[in-house]
């Protein structure tokens, strides 16, 4: 077939150099036609007008034909050993897949006769060795009915397909064995069961009161920083923070996404190509779909996300802007004792802590039904510890609101005991100001998106996780590439996809309740114990002897041998004074 236009040319110019042809009529001389002819004669067969004399017989022109065009014996026993080269190997095919390692070796040649189970040399039409016609010929290795070669599965193939179910059982067996964590039960504050007596609020910087804990802050703030060597270092678990409440979903998504990664990959292999074209169609759907939830998600989060984060940070100012108020009419209250004597023949003393009292009260009650700590703090462990009277205590459990009942009695302390009348006035500002704080914070934390509005987020962000695995398909109409593609990776993409959106999720749970017990709350026992420690310094730090002359409250005058006394001398010498 390749000699065929040779042999054409050459068979066209001895036809025309022996007079086997007559040449059509031309407006010409017989001389000169005869001068063209043998021109192009010439130019097909020139040894043959040289060197050879004309053909006598048909056969000798044929064999001459073929000698012009190349074709030898020689020629044709090479010819026949590739024919036969090209039959064994295709016969050796067993499976239609394995066309596919043919192709090196003879340019593809070899086809599969589906309806006869075996493989042929032939070309995309036909194939050439067969006796009669072949139903289903199939040419070309991807349109295989399924892609299965058993050489392909080795050692390799069977760790690339079961890779991702080995790291997804991992993940489960961490967030079910290794890093399970209990949903955070909770419990009375340590500071509240200390007992705050009288004698020990005389001591003052002598005395037994409550202190700060090293390392704790109002809110857990992350010190990870940037490190490249371990980029998950200031990540950590069994910590009850978001990380923990998804860790356990996130784990058997993995276990989801391996199988369907693993499933997706096997398809092809299995699956005869019609059904194949039939899932791969529902799939591009899905898909389809997936981008539609991913626009309608971004616009929500960034939209609420971003919102939600702004109020928290509202939340904490609010609370410290609480603790402002307290710590300025702490120092206003203790300049004002120093400098002024009482009205009645009481000490300073004994009022600042009733002073003392009306404020850890207030605040006490403020956060009691925000925070879950602070709501198992009852009436009993406040007069405990001597934060309450019993008389106190008889009124303020008939309260609906206990924390304006405390402001009242704070105010008219405030009315009757600062007799200047600028003083006065700024502590009642002050005191209306914390009072405002208060209710703030109460106002903040019922502060809430419309109930609709999270339902839609919450049934997004579910809809959107579970067919996460279908938006990173890519390519699904190619069976090759599909088949020979690494779930691992695909599975690993989704899981962190898949961690993100939960995580995010979780912790806007988390801003719900700003003072819960999960590790990204606020600490309330915190603030507590810095307003209580200030105030407690405020109000019972004695004055140096440079400032002796203008205090006017003797018991807090500082003796020069008052350091180097115990706390029983101290008391005494107060006492005394």
């Amino acid at each position: 077939v390749a000699q065929m236009p040779r042999l054409v040319g050459a068979l066209g110019g001895l036809a025309l150099t022996t007079g086997l042809v007559t040449p059509p009529p031309v407006a010409q001389t017989p001389t000169q036609y005869r001068e063209d002819v043998d021109v192009e004669a010439s130019a097909f067969v020139p040894e043959l007008s040289e060197t050879e004399s004309t053909p006598r017989s048909f056969e000798e022109l044929l064999r001459r034909s073929l000698v012009l065009a190349g074709g030898t014996e020689e020629n044709d026993e090479k010819e026949r050993a590739i024919e036969e080269e090209n039959k064994k190997v295709c016969h050796a095919i067993t499976e239609c897949y394995c066309m596919r390692h043919t192709l090196k070796h003879m340019n593809n040649v070899c086809g599969w006769c589906e309806s006869k189970g075996r493989a042929y040399v032939g070309s995309e039409r036909a194939p050439d060795e067969m006796d009669g016609y072949c139903a289903y010929w199939i040419f070309n290795s991807k349109n295989c009915p399924n892609l299965w070669c058993s050489e392909d599965y080795g050692l390799w193939w069977w760790s690339a397909c079961t890779s991702p179910l080995v790291v997804a059982l991992v993940l489960v067996w961490m967030a079910k064995i290794a890093y399970a964590t209990k949903p955070p039960l909770p419990f009375k504050p340590p500071s509240i069961q200390l007992q705050r007596t009288k004698d020990q609020f005389f001591l003052g910087l002598w005395g037994r009161r409550a202190l700060i804990p090293p390392g704790k802050t109002f809110q857990t703030y992350f010190s990870g920083g940037i490190n490249l060597h371990n980029p998950f270092h200031g990540i950590r678990l069994r910590t009850r923070s978001c990380f923990d409440r998804v860790l356990s979903h996130v784990a058997w998504f993995s276990l989801y996404s391996a199988l369907f990664n693993t499933c997706l990959k096997v398809a092809p292999i299995f699956l005869h190509k019609i059904h194949y074209d039939m899932i791969c169609e529902i799939l591009v759907e899905a898909s389809r779909l997936s981008s539609v939830l991913n626009m309608i998600m971004s616009f929500l989060f960034s939209f609420y996300a971003l919102g939600r984060v702004s109020w928290w940070w509202d939340v904490m100012n609010q609370a410290r802007l609480c603790q402002g108020r307290n710590h300025d009419l702490a120092m206003i209250m203790s300049g004002y004792t120093c400098a002024q004597k009482p009205t009645t023949g009481e000490s300073w003393l004994e009022h600042r802590w009733t002073f003392y009292r009306f404020q850890m009260l207030a605040f006490i009650f403020a956060f009691r039904k925000h925070s879950a700590t602070f709501g198992q703090i009852d009436y009993s462990d406040m007069e405990n510890c001597s934060l309450m009277e019993p008389s106190e205590r008889a009124i303020l459990e008939k309260c609906l609101h206990p924390r304006d009942v405390v402001m009242k009695w704070w105010s008219m302390f405030i009315e009757h005991h600062v007799l200047d009348g600028p003083v006065r006035a700024l502590m009642l500002d002050k005191l209306c100001q914390l009072r405002q704080g208060y209710q703030s914070i109460d106002n903040l934390v019922q502060l809430r998106a419309p109930w609709s509005f999270e339902a839609i987020l919450s049934g997004v962000v579910t809809l959107w996780v579970v067919i996460i695995p279908l938006s990173t398909v890519q390519d699904v109409r190619d069976r090759t590439m599909v088949r020979d593609s690494l779930p691992l990776m695909v599975t690993i993409t989704n899981v962190l996809a898949c961690g993100f959106y939960l995580t995010v999720l979780a912790l806007l749970d988390t801003f719900k309740d700003p003072f819960g017990l999960w590790y990204d709350s606020m600490d309330c026992e915190t603030i507590l114990l810095e307003t209580d420690t200030s105030i407690w310094d405020y109000l019972t730090a004695p004055v140096p002897e440079c400032l002796r002359d203008q205090c006017q409250d003797k018991q807090l005058h500082l003796p020069s041998n008052e350091l180097a006394l115990g706390e029983s001398e101290v008391l005494e010498a107060r006492v005394a004074a």
